[in-house]
C-alpha cells in the first residue's frame, strides 16, 4: 500500500501509514547506529525524490545521468551545474533523521547539490544542516533537536526570512567564537516562530533583523534569550513575548531596539551600547538590572511595570541602573516600580521624565528619590516633586536612625513627620491646631476660675512661685510681650510657639498642594 501523504506513491514503511520519507523519525530513526538499514533506505528514497523533482520538466538531463552525477560517477559538468544552481525544489512533509558525515548514506551532500530548497512542513531530528550554497526557506517546520543557526543564503519569500512559523522544541543557537571569528548572519531569521526552550547568540554579526514577526495577536514564549558579544546592525524588534531570562552582554545594538509588550521574569543588560532609539513600552519586568551600558538616543520605559506587585519587599525585584548612561532623553512616565528603584549611580545628560510614576519606598534609597524630585522640579511639576520629597525625607530619617548620633536632628525630623508628613499633609496640623487651642482654653478656664486652688490648695501654693518666675521670664521676650495673657504669660508663650509652628506647617502643606 502507498504512503498516506498526498501525491506520494512510495510504499508504507513498516508499521507506519507513511513512507520512509514522511514517517516519524522520533523513535525508530533517532539513533543511526541502531537503524542503519532504515537510514540507507531514507537516503536512497530521498535521493530519488530530489532527482525526480530536478528532472521534472527538463528535456536536457535524464534521471539516470543526475543519479550518476550525485554518486560522483560522472565528472563535473557545466550544464548540470547550471541546471542545479537555478533549480528550486519544494520538499514537503519529509521527516529528516539524524545523520553523520562519515556515513556513505549521509543525505546532506544531496541537498547541497540543489540551488534552492523550500522546506515545507518538514521535521528535523538533527542539530544542523550545513547547506553552504543552497538557498533555503523553512516554512511551518518543526525541529526536535538542539538547532544550530548557520548563515544560509535566503530563498526569497514574502517575509524574507529563513524560518517562518517554525517550532523549535529545544534550544536554538548561533555561535561564533573568539578564536575562529564572528559568525555573520546576512538574512533575517524568524517570522512568527515558536521557541520552547532557549535562544542564544554568541559572537554574531547580524546584518538584517533577527526577528521579523508579523503577528500581534498572541504571546510567544522563550525560556532564555542570550546575546553575548554580538553586533546587531539592523533593528531588533521583539514584541509580545514571554521570556524567563534575558541576558545582553558586551553587545552593540546599532539600529532601533524595540522591546515592547513583553513579560520578562529577569533581564540583565551589561556593558552594551544602544545606538538608536530604545523602546520598552508596556513591558513587565520582575527583575531588571542595567550595568555599564550606554543609551545614545531616546529611551522609553513608559507604562512599564517593574518588580513584584504582590511581594514588594522582595529585594531581588529592585530595578537597578548601575553606571547606566543616558545621552538623550529617558522616559519613565506612568511607570510602576513595585519593589523599589536604584538610580544612585545613573549618568544623565537630560532630566528624566517621571510624570505619574510610582516608586515603592521599599528597597529604594534616598538619592533615587532626590533625583526623581529634582527632575520633576525642573519641568515645573512641583506637586509630584513634593510627593517624592516626602519619600526622600523618610529615607533620610531612616539614615539618621541607623547612622547618626545627632539627637536634635532626629527630633526635628520626627516632629516634622508627625505634624505634617514633611509638609505633605495639611489635615494633621489643622487637627493638632484645634487640639492645641482647646487645651489653651482649658488652661485659661483653670486660671480664671482658680480651679486648681479649689481642688488642691497645697499644689496651687507650690506652683504659684514657679509660675511667677516663669511668667517674668516670658515677659523678657519682647517681640511677643504684647501677645501674652496676663498671669499666664509663660503658658501662653508655649502655646504661641506651638500654634505658630502648626500654622506654618498648614501654610507649607497647602502651598505644596497648590503651588504652580
Amino acid at each position: 500500500m502507498s504512503c498516506s501523504v498526498r501525491n506520494c506513491s512510495l510504499p508504507k514503511h513498516q508499521n507506519h501509514d507513511e513512507c520512509i520519507l514522511h514517517c516519524s523519525k522520533e523513535d525508530a530513526l533517532s539513533d543511526y547506529h541502531m537503524n542503519s538499514e532504515d537510514l540507507v533506505c531514507f537516503y536512497e528514497n530521498l535521493n530519488n525524490h530530489i532527482i525526480e523533482k530536478i528532472a521534472s520538466g527538463s528535456t536536457i538531463i535524464s534521471k539516470e545521468r543526475l543519479l550518476s552525477y550525485f554518486t560522483s560517477a560522472e565528472e563535473p559538468n557545466t550544464d548540470i551545474d547550471i541546471l542545479l544552481e537555478n533549480k528550486k525544489i519544494v520538499l514537503s512533509y519529509i521527516n529528516f533523521p539524524t545523520r553523520d558525515e562519515h556515513d556513505y548514506w549521509d543525505y546532506e551532500p544531496i541537498l547541497n547539490y540543489v540551488g534552492s530548497i523550500h522546506f515545507n512542513y518538514c521535521k528535523f531530528y538533527l542539530p544542523w544542516l550545513d547547506l553552504k550554497k543552497t538557498k533555503c526557506f523553512f516554512q511551518d517546520c518543526e525541529f526536535f533537536d538542539d538547532w544550530q543557526l548557520l548563515n544560509y543564503e535566503l530563498l526569497t519569500n514574502i517575509q524574507n526570512v529563513i524560518y517562518q512559523q517554525c517550532t523549535f522544541n529545544k534550544s536554538v543557537s548561533a555561535d561564533g567564537s573568539e578564536l575562529s571569528g564572528m559568525l555573520t548572519l546576512e538574512n533575517s531569521q524568524f517570522n512568527n516562530c515558536v521557541f520552547k526552550e532557549n535562544l542564544s547568540f554568541k559572537y554574531v554579526i547580524a546584518k538584517e533583523p533577527i526577528f521579523n514577526d508579523s503577528r500581534r495577536d498572541c504571546i510567544r514564549s522563550i525560556t532564555d534569550l542570550k546575546i553575548f558579544k554580538c553586533s546587531l546592525e539592523k533593528r531588533l524588534i521583539l514584541n509580545h513575548y514571554s521570556i524567563d531570562t534575558v541576558i545582553f552582554t558586551d553587545s552593540q545594538f546599532k539600529d532601533k531596539f524595540d522591546f515592547t509588550y513583553n513579560k520578562i521574569k529577569s533581564i540583565s543588560i551589561n556593558n552594551c551600547n544602544f545606538i538608536k532609539l530604545s523602546e520598552f513600552f508596556l513591558s513587565q519586568f520582575l527583575e531588571f538590572n542595567v550595568e555599564k551600558t550606554i543609551f545614545h538616543d531616546y529611551t522609553g520605559f513608559e507604562n512599564c511595570q517593574f518588580g513584584y506587585k504582590y511581594l514588594a519587599s522582595n529585594i531581588e525585584g529592585i530595578s537597578t541602573f548601575k553606571y547606566a548612561t543616558f545621552l538623550s532623553f529617558v522616559n519613565f512616565r506612568n511607570t510602576y516600580f513595585f519593589s523599589g528603584l536604584d538610580i544612585d549611580h545613573i549618568n544623565l545628560k537630560e532630566s528624566p521624565n517621571f510624570l505619574n510614576s510610582n516608586v515603592s519606598e521599599v528597597n529604594t534609597n534616598r538619592e533615587t528619590f532626590r533625583l526623581i524630585k529634582n527632575s520633576l522640579d525642573k519641568i515645573g511639576n512641583h506637586i509630584d516633586a513634593n510627593r517624592f520629597f516626602v519619600l526622600e525625607m523618610k529615607k533620610y530619617k531612616e539614615e539618621l536612625v541607623l547612622y547618626s548620633d545627632k539627637k536634635s536632628e532626629k527630633f526635628v525630623f520626627w516632629c516634622n513627620e508627625f505634624i505634617s508628613d514633611f509638609g505633605q499633609n495639611y489635615v494633621k496640623p489643622v487637627i493638632l491646631l484645634t487640639i492645641s487651642s482647646f487645651l489653651f482654653f482649658l488652661f485659661f478656664l483653670v486660671q480664671e476660675q482658680n480651679i486648681l486652688y479649689n481642688i488642691s490648695p497645697e499644689i496651687n501654693n507650690f506652683l504659684v512661685p514657679i509660675q511667677f518666675y516663669l511668667n517674668k521670664f516670658a515677659l523678657t521676650i519682647l517681640p511677643v510681650k504684647k501677645l501674652l495673657f496676663e498671669k499666664m504669660e509663660f503658658i501662653s508663650l508655649i502655646f504661641y510657639i506651638i500654634n505658630s509652628i502648626l500654622i506654618w506647617q498648614i501654610i507649607v502643606a497647602i502651598k505644596r498642594h497648590t503651588r504652580r
